[in-house]
């Protein structure tokens, strides 16, 4: 075994290899409540390079071979097959195993959401969809990442259940800082008993080596941070739908600003999957869409006005069309935006401000990947505003940011935020 291996002690079976003890089963064993499958993982193990990730295992193996034996008799593969990867996936969300029901309860799905939510101390939606994979000989998956997009899963968990295997029939996953192997990627094997979870960001390379023989059973689980679900994600849908007519006459008042930007190349800037000046445009009419006055919207475009020029806004701003005192307001709000408590403490303006930087969040979500760090970034100056945003912007913070913050039970880390 390299340096770069990570491996459970393998059970029997494995070559050259000893024989791991095994828990006693039936009459030797005292009776007792079966725990929930996350209450079987054992000695977490948080890993920080190449990106952030979980070792442990899964100590109740007879459960696991159980589960393996049903996805043996499962009738519902789909062949899966693109230019970088192959393998068989049943949709274990959808699809019947067999005449006993579901592969694992509700109450078991929950347990391993709460179980990567305690390792990487971040807030875990209940929500979980379960695949299986069943890899056999040439099946492989080149390295590759999975951004988390808005609405899209956060974090993914690899059990694996497979008795006999050994590095003669490939199938470790692998673990990369790119998507070019490198001598330094870390190998894990997809033994019995091996829990392998990960945090989705553009970083978290992983593939799995060319399989050689034998089939390779795996069940993944996809697991959502609580302020990326697909319900916070339609939430942010529908507030830019009723937004919708507030734009309208976002872009018809403001029709000479929006052209002054669009000359100067705000519409060529990329922001994610968006250019600036559509940010600026959804901001503003999430504003008006809250009840905001003109200044406060129009402040959503001028935030791309160098500060500079928006210091003298009343006249250096030639074919706005928008009147000095409207634009000099909306400037003064635009300026006020990095500063900890707007000049002389006007509350209006600092209640002005803190609406512009909650439309700010609210419309780039949409166009970002989503990461915990930005997220947590965002719940700072949501709560730090609350009070002041208009009722439907707090509901919809609601809705994003009220997930407390869980303990970690890892040092290092895998518990940063």
């Amino acid at each position: 075994m390299t340096a770069g291996d990570f491996s459970l002690p393998p059970v029997a079976g494995e070559p050259a290899m000893p024989e791991v003890a095994r828990p006693a089963s039936g009459a030797d064993q005292p009776h007792r409540r079966p725990s929930a499958l996350g209450e079987t993982f054992r000695d977490p193990v948080p890993h920080s390079a190449p990106y952030r990730f979980v070792m442990a295992r899964a100590d109740d193996l007879d459960r696991l071979r159980r589960l393996r034996r049903r996805l043996q008799r499962c009738r519902e593969w789909v062949h899966c097959r693109q230019p970088f990867f192959e393998h068989w996936e049943a949709d274990l969300s959808t699809c019947a195993i067999d005449e006993a029901g579901p592969l694992l309860p509700e109450a078991c799905l929950a347990s391993v959401a709460k179980a990567a939510e305690r390792w990487f101390g971040q807030p875990l939606s209940s929500r979980v969809k379960l695949l299986a994979h069943r890899m056999e000989a040439g099946h492989h998956s080149e390295l590759h990442n999975d951004n988390p997009r808005f609405g899209h899963e956060t974090h993914r968990l690899n059990l694996y259940l497979n008795d006999d295997w050994h590095d003669g029939v490939g199938g470790r996953l692998r673990v990369a800082a790119s998507n070019e192997p490198h001598t330094d990627d870390i190998a894990i094997r997809p033994t019995i008993g091996t829990v392998m979870v990960f945090e989705a960001s553009p970083h978290s390379f992983h593939g799995v080596d060319r399989v050689a023989g034998g089939q390779r059973y795996s069940i993944l689980f996809y697991l959502w941070h609580a302020g990326n679900t697909p319900e916070v994600r339609t939430a942010v849908a529908d507030s830019l739908a009723r937004a919708a007519p507030a734009r309208e006459r976002v872009c018809s008042r403001a029709a000479g600003l929006i052209e002054l930007l669009r000359s100067a190349g705000a519409g060529e800037v990329g922001f994610g999957a968006s250019t600036l000046l559509e940010q600026a445009v959804r901001s503003a009419a999430l504003l008006a869409s809250w009840g905001a006055p003109e200044p406060a919207w129009l402040a959503a475009l001028l935030q791309l006005v160098d500060d500079e020029v928006l210091a003298d806004a009343g006249s250096a701003l030639p074919g706005a069309d928008i009147d000095a005192g409207t634009l000099a307001a909306a400037a003064a709000i635009a300026l006020s935006l990095g500063q900890a408590s707007p000049a002389g403490g006007d509350p209006r303006l600092a209640a002005a401000a803190a609406g512009l930087r909650f439309s700010n969040i609210v419309a780039g979500l949409p166009a970002l990947d989503f990461s915990h760090a930005a997220w947590l970034a965002h719940r700072g100056a949501f709560v730090r505003d609350r009070a002041a945003l208009p009722s439907p912007a707090r509901s919809l913070g609601a809705a994003l940011f009220d997930h407390p913050l869980p303990a970690t039970e890892l040092p290092g880390e895998a518990g940063v935020g």
